[in-house]
């Protein structure tokens, strides 16, 4: 199975997806927008800030306004003051240049693996990570209550190296997440932000949560929908029947997160890209979720019979596609720049645009926005993650 993490930037919905205008020249756009997304790779490695003003300032002049910001610990074990305050640098680089930012508690949030995540010899879900998992959520949720208005509860729960089902959930690699233990972490991080200790800094600042994106795939040939994996979080039954006694919600969460990686070295076929999400809005009504979707990964590397035409023509067709459903927030493209665990970006390692950027040089500007007339700066980041699809091209079947 493949695994992905990242930090990717939210645009705004249009009548015509914003990159396929720019890449296709086809339409006009007149301003920002937080429906067409990019993923702006790691902000922060080994202490250094790789989301510089410049960096922040040529992803927004896209057209994007928004960016999603992995909150990881980058090698300490606390969120110490160091830490933060490089963060709120961070988050005003991103800020100055008029992006929105949608912020990311992912397992490299709180300083602990997958053996103490997914340790539930009680078989209850509970344990200490999970409230470790709440507690630094209810910290940096209330820091950046002013800026951050959408939060992303983890990313991946489902995504292993080696099936959970016939091994030890503790040592099967990914970022997967037992449901039982993920429904806690949904549940519990609701609660204090919103409930525990009369707390309402979701209410109070308008605040939203989103699942962490699902990994869906075609490996193999497959449909794999990650909606068996979201079933088992709604079977719950007993942290959903306390949640909602505690709350009076249903569930712990207002968007659904999800990510798609599939036809890679293929043409995207809109009938398959529209089985995914029916599997998905089926699930989600079977289980009494309205909530709407948002893509926060999807994407092509240009490697092999993966060309930078295939890549460009494929995002063209999924936002199209996308921009037509209703229940479609908001997406997010895997990425913007190459880095040494994959050619997943828009633009190579070194900052030269490919075909699918709006930057390219070979694409016609019809819109009356102004391209992009600087260089996008290369900070040559390590990778965003530690899951094996950025070091290899060829993924582990499921």
């Amino acid at each position: 199975m493949k695994f992905f993490e990242g930090i990717v930037v939210l645009t705004r919905r249009l009548s015509i997806p914003a990159a396929a205008c720019l890449l296709l020249a086809s339409a006009s756009i007149t301003s920002a927008d937080t429906f067409h997304g990019m993923n702006a790779g790691a902000v922060i490695w080994d202490g250094q800030i790789l989301l510089t003003p410049q960096k922040a300032s040529d992803i927004a002049a896209t057209g994007t306004n928004a960016l999603r910001v992995n909150f990881r610990l980058d090698g300490n074990t606390t969120w110490n003051s160091t830490l933060l305050n490089k963060y709120d640098q961070i988050i005003a680089n991103a800020t100055n240049a008029g992006l929105e930012v949608l912020g990311l508690w992912s397992n490299e949030t709180v300083s602990a693996g997958q053996d103490v995540w997914n340790n539930d010899p009680g078989g209850t879900g509970m344990n200490s990570y999970v409230y470790s998992f709440a507690q630094n959520a209810l910290l940096l949720a209330d820091r950046y209550k002013n800026t951050i208005k959408t939060w992303e509860v983890t990313n991946e729960p489902n995504a292993w190296a080696i099936n959970p089902a016939t091994n030890d959930p503790r040592f099967v690699g990914g970022t997967y997440i037992l449901p039982s233990v993920y429904a806690n972490i949904l549940a519990e991080t609701y609660k204090q932000l919103n409930y525990y200790g009369g707390r309402s800094i979701l209410d109070d600042n308008g605040i939203r949560l989103m699942t962490g994106g699902l990994l869906a795939h075609d490996i193999g040939g497959g449909f794999s929908t990650a909606m068996p994996y979201m079933q088992e979080v709604y079977n719950q039954n007993q942290v959903w029947d306390a949640f909602q006694s505690d709350t009076g919600r249903d569930y712990a969460w207002d968007l659904f997160g999800y990510h798609f990686y599939i036809s890679q070295g293929s043409l995207l076929s809109t009938s398959q890209l529209n089985n995914y999400f029916n599997n998905v809005r089926s699930t989600q009504a079977a289980n009494g979720d309205a909530s709407d979707i948002s893509v926060t990964e999807w994407g092509w590397q240009t490697v092999g019979t993966n060309t930078q035409e295939l890549q460009r023509d494929n995002m063209a067709t999924g936002y199209d596609l996308m921009e037509s459903k209703s229940y479609i927030e908001s997406t997010y493209w895997y990425q913007w720049l190459d880095e040494p665990a994959g050619n997943w970006g828009v633009n190579s390692i070194s900052g030269t645009p490919k075909l699918s950027t709006p930057n390219s040089p070979t694409v016609t500007h019809s819109s009356p926005r102004s391209p992009v007339t600087s260089t996008p700066t290369a900070s040559s980041p390590p990778p965003t993650s530690t899951c094996s699809l950025h070091t290899s091209t060829t993924p582990p079947t499921t």
